[in-house]
């Protein structure tokens, strides 16, 4: 799981850049639409990063219930479960 900032921007947006050339290949626009094909891919692949980001902050930020049980001692295990019952 990354955690850097940077590093994970940076992979989303040689992803974006990645995908615009390969758009520019197979379509051929004009200047324009190369620009554009490049700029899409860009903010696609840093929004794509953000979202990883995010994605990665809550996944390390929630804690599992059964994590939680395993820190507790056998005795306390025994009568969590039995209330869960």
């Amino acid at each position: 799981m990354t955690k850097d900032t940077a590093l994970l921007l940076s992979y989303g947006l040689r992803v974006g850049l990645g995908l615009g050339i390969v758009f520019l290949m197979t379509a051929k626009p004009d200047l324009r639409g190369s620009l554009g094909a490049l700029g899409a891919g860009c903010g696609a692949g840093l929004l794509g990063a953000a979202w990883m980001r995010r994605a990665s902050n809550r996944i390390g930020t929630v804690r599992c219930l059964w994590s939680q049980t395993r820190q507790l001692k056998a005795g306390q295990k025994a009568r969590f479960e039995e209330a869960q019952l």
